[in-house]
């Protein structure tokens, strides 16, 4: 097969329908998700000021610190339904308090305002604040505490079942054994999918031949190596230690073979004069050649000429008069891929011999890195997280792309989750899914009974852009026929990260539209005008004053987030005072002796300071001992944590670790499992739109000092570049701290590597004289330079005659010292000399280093 690049990612349709799983005739209503996106903050009254004015005291003295204008404002506008953008230490906590006060001042009752959080300790946090400024027993809930409040009123069981409880990946794993445990046939299935199609295609992935390298690179299987051959393409490891390949479809055609017991050769020399072929399998028992060609169900493919090559190897085995087998790209595409297999096989008289379970299981621990029965877990909850039906998961599953492996997941899931259900309900528990679901169905049921649900006037709600479809639902069923109930949502789209559990931001992105069918009412006359106001819209409000972020902070993470335009607008501006440069780190591995020459760069100071190091995934900090880093600082208080955990919190100091390439890296490029899209919302267009947010969180927890680190070995990440060319283009102030490595030689990263997704950087080289000229020059060149690997993908001939070259020893003392050749009647006598340290190098050291 040659290599395959499909460019493009498809989206998939937005699911907004829910049935209830007893009676389908029970819809959650569909919704409109087209939106201008233009907040409201131009509109000013006269009725405004007035209350400005009015309340300007109030606001100075009801907190610590007076609120900002735009805090002010956004409490104070009438509108019954909004949504206030808080970005990044703009503060969100602050406005709800400020919110709730200001109501219960005004005369409501604290039991009619239902504030709803997303955890238990926000919301902990938000009532005690509350009951400081003396609001007596203020209505605060987490989605899920509240739903099961409601379960509880209606005697609907609430015992939460035991392994929604502990959300550890040993327990969901032991979980779902026990559902399997008697079912034979499921457990084969399971055992089936895991051999043949475990992770998805990476092929639409890639934009150009180097982004799908970076991530062959990475692939997800223990002990593999980008070293395996010779190849300028990267292999994949099979089930059978001692055969790659080259693809993933290759990859599941070669693990069928190996699972039913059947010998091939990979990639078998054809032999023919004056031409080198290589198809792609053969299995000699019957003389047998297997090609399998990158063309679609219309015979083209993505690459000109391809099938007119395709045609010239099938005339040569025609001419040949050799037994040839051909498969297709499409038979993964239509599900076929099995079927055309059998068929081979059975036409070529092949009998299948499949290993057993156990054979199998032990080919796959010593494959496999992640608990496949994790995922099953997870892929469970998020069917429940949508109460998604049989029926509408089928009609989603419809639009991936890979219907082989997709038919191969429903297999497992739909007796799966039957299982699961049943397990539940034989317990008589549930879990936290059915918190909000069934909730949802016990409101729409009150709703019906009566004419005009009184229960809360007023609903506030924190970190609005993380509602999931159910959990909206679950407000409009609060607002039932309610024509008074006002919605106060606070949250930031720039902050959505969290779509991987359900969360779907387009309720945020389209605020107006989902709550434009809200009831209106007509509002009290205005105090100073006496204008009666009607027909009042949604409006969106933004508070765009950080008291967080520094200035380069701000600038740097919102210059970044804002490339995606299909966002809310909006203008921060730093309150900070202190303001240092943003620091760019790279260091060959990430271990506690380099952490803590990252932490050494770090000020003193008279008061303990806290610092955040922060990760994408745990994986990045296995070889970071974080007891030791912490007691070489007793002054700090330092703190470890993915970033998705350090969401809400904030840091005098962050170190962002990870900022890699490969599809591990940071963006994640492997991304999130197709098969999620049966479940989760639409993803943003925009690419890497969800890990640039992601990003964007990481970088707005710090106060004072923001390190973006990246590792040498794995690649620097195409949002490290970005951020570093912002910096430069912007005028941000940053520093590009010294290489941290056990090689001294190494002076940046390789461009030419940098831009071709390999992990190759610029060291220093002098050029070997010659014995006539002998002309001696000392240049950059990149480490990769490799004599006799020129064909593989691990090779770059880069060199850089022009820049000055640095010395490293200046360099790590902070000071700018530069190399040139010089002689001498001592050893040695040809030499490096820095023009600012007086260090002197042997010249011929480095012709020889690194070669």
């Amino acid at each position: 097969m040659e290599w395959i690049i499909l460019v493009g990612v498809g989206a998939y349709a937005l699911k907004q329908l829910f049935e209830n799983e007893d009676n389908n005739s029970q819809e959650l209503p569909k919704r409109n998700d087209n939106s201008s996106r233009k907040t409201d903050d131009h509109i000013e009254s006269d009725d405004l000021k007035h209350r400005m004015a009015e309340y300007q005291e109030y606001f100075d003295n009801l907190l610590n610190y007076p609120l900002t204008e735009d805090q002010r404002k956004s409490i104070l506008q009438r509108n019954s339904t909004k949504l206030i953008l808080a970005s990044a230490g703009c503060g969100k906590t602050s406005l709800l308090i400020a919110h709730y006060a200001f109501l219960c001042n005004s005369g409501v009752d604290p039991s009619k305002i239902l504030l709803l959080a997303f955890n238990k300790n926000v919301a902990d946090e938000l009532r005690f604040k509350l009951e400081e400024l003396g609001v007596k027993n203020p209505y605060v809930k987490t989605f899920h505490s509240f739903g099961r409040q409601v379960l509880f009123d209606n005697n609907k069981p609430v015992e939460l079942a035991k392994h929604a409880e502990m959300r550890d990946t040993t327990i969901a794993d032991n979980f779902i054994k026990s559902l399997i445990s008697s079912d034979i046939n499921l457990q084969n299935k399971i055992q089936q999918f895991r051999a043949l199609c475990r992770y998805h295609s990476i092929d639409n992935l890639a934009n150009n031949m180097e982004e799908y390298n970076e991530l062959l690179s990475s692939f997800p299987y223990k002990n593999r190596s980008i070293h395996a051959n010779n190849s300028k393409f990267i292999p994949l490891p099979t089930l059978d230690s001692n055969i790659l390949v080259r693809s993933q479809e290759e990859l599941m055609i070669a693990n069928w073979l190996i699972i039913n017991g059947i010998k091939f050769v990979y990639e078998e020399p054809y032999d023919i004069e004056e031409f080198s072929y290589h198809p792609d399998f053969f299995i000699p028992e019957a003389d047998l050649w297997i090609e399998h060609f990158a063309i679609d169900s219309n015979g083209n493919s993505p690459f000109p000429g391809y099938v007119e090559k395709s045609n010239e190897k099938k005339e040569i085995h025609l001419e040949c008069n050799s037994n040839l087998e051909c498969t297709y790209s499409y038979n993964f595409s239509d599900n076929t891929i099995e079927q055309r297999l059998e068929e081979i096989m059975d036409k070529n008289s092949i009998k299948l011999n499949p290993l057993s379970n156990e054979e199998i299981e032990k080919l796959l621990a010593n494959l496999e890195i992640d608990k496949f029965n994790t995922f099953l877990h997870e892929m469970i909850r998020l069917a429940k997280v949508t109460h998604s039906t049989k029926d509408l998961i089928i009609e989603e599953s419809k639009l991936l792309k890979d219907q082989f492996r997709t038919q191969k997941f429903l297999e497992i899931l739909f007796p799966l989750l039957d299982k699961y259900k049943e397990s539940l309900k034989a317990s008589n528990t549930i879990d936290y899914e059915d918190m909000i679901t069934n909730a949802y169905f016990c409101l729409e049921n009150e709703v019906e009974k009566n004419s005009e649900d009184t229960s809360f006037s007023h609903i506030l709600i924190d970190e609005f852009q993380d509602v999931s479809g159910l959990r909206y639902e679950l407000v409009r069923s609060l607002i039932g026929n309610n024509l008074s109930t006002e919605i106060f949502a606070v949250g930031d789209d720039w902050q959505s990260i969290n779509r991987f559990a359900g969360s779907d931001i387009s309720i945020t992105l389209d605020f107006k539209d989902y709550f434009s069918s809200k009831p209106k009412k007509n509002l009290i006359e205005s105090e100073s005008n006496k204008e009666t106001l009607s027909e009042e819209k949604p409006a969106v409000y933004s508070v765009g004053t950080t008291f967080r972020c520094s200035t380069n902070i701000a600038n740097l993470a919102s210059e970044f987030i804002a490339k995606n335009p299909h966002q809310w607008p909006k203008n921060i501006v730093s309150y900070q005072t202190k303001n240092p440069p943003i620091k760019f780190q790279e260091m060959d591995v990430y271990s506690s002796k380099n952490l803590i020459k990252v932490i050494e760069n770090i000020p003193k100071s008279n008061v303990k300071k806290n610092v955040l190091v922060l990760f994408r995934q745990l994986r990045i900090i296995e070889e970071i001992d974080s007891r030791k880093v912490k007691q070489q600082f007793p002054h700090l208080d330092i703190n470890f944590m993915t970033i998705h955990q350090s969401k809400g919190l904030e840091a005098d100091h962050v170190i962002i670790l990870g900022v890699d390439s490969g599809s591990f890296g940071f963006p994640r490029l492997f991304g999130e499992d197709p098969l999620r899209d049966i479940f989760l919302p639409r993803a943003n267009i925009f690419e890497f739109a969800e890990e640039r947010r992601v990003f964007y969180v990481g970088m707005t927890r710090a106060k004072e000092n923001l390190f973006i680190c990246s590792s040498l070995k794995k690649g620097t990440s195409r949002f490290y570049k970005e951020v570093l060319d912002i910096a430069k283009e912007q005028y941000i102030p940053y520093e590009e701290l010294p290489i941290i490595s056990e090689d001294n030689n190494i002076v940046r990263t390789c461009p030419e590597c940098s831009d071709n997704g390999r992990p190759g950087k610029l060291v220093i080289k002098t050029k070997r004289p010659s014995n006539s000229g002998k002309k001696y020059n000392v240049f950059l060149g990149c480490n990769m330079y490799k004599p006799g690997k020129e064909n593989t993908y691990l090779f770059c001939d880069y060199t850089d005659f022009q820049s000055a070259v640095p010395c490293l020893n200046c360099r790590q003392n902070k000071e700018n010292g530069i190399l040139s050749v010089g002689f001498s009647d001592k050893t040695p006598k040809v030499r490096l000399e820095c023009n600012n340290c007086n260090k002197s190098l042997n010249y011929y050291d480095f012709h020889k280093k690194l070669r």
